[in-house]
């Protein structure tokens, strides 16, 4: 099973969701207590972060691989997480997304809205920051 694909479904997870099972083939994924999964990700450095730096590592994967699937899901985070760290690596992996895909100019266009909508609202500085950058790109 594709790891990308893991990472897309969790960054999905609102914040507050407490204990989610979500089924996928032959993989069970428990959202935020997920960290307590004894088998799926034993051994793992995922067993060791908490939320917030799980979510922020998921947003970094899914900006490296500029996965335009995931477009979706991370203006989701941008929009509701409660985390900084989470808000502001979801506005860049949004801007490594829209970089990567110059020729689709809607979906530029919608990364380029979402954006501009959470830097009219945002209160962290080193978000707004991270927002300007993505928007500049």
């Amino acid at each position: 099973f594709p790891r990308y694909l893991l990472a897309m479904v969790l960054v999905s997870l609102p914040a507050g969701a407490g204990l989610l099972l979500y089924a996928l083939p032959g993989l069970y994924i428990l959202g935020r207590t997920m960290l307590t999964g004894p088998a799926l990700f034993a051994d793992s450095p995922i067993r060791r972060a908490d939320r917030e730096g799980f979510v922020r590592n998921v947003c970094v994967a899914l900006g490296n691989r500029r996965e335009t699937s995931a477009v979706g899901a991370l203006l989701r985070r941008l929009g509701v997480d409660p985390a900084a760290v989470v808000r502001g690596h979801a506005a860049w992996a949004l801007g490594e997304i829209a970089v990567a895909q110059a020729q689709d100019s809607a979906l530029r266009t919608d990364i380029a809205r979402g954006l501009a909508a959470q830097a009219a609202i945002e209160s962290d500085a080193w978000v707004s920051e991270e927002l300007a950058l993505a928007l500049a790109r």
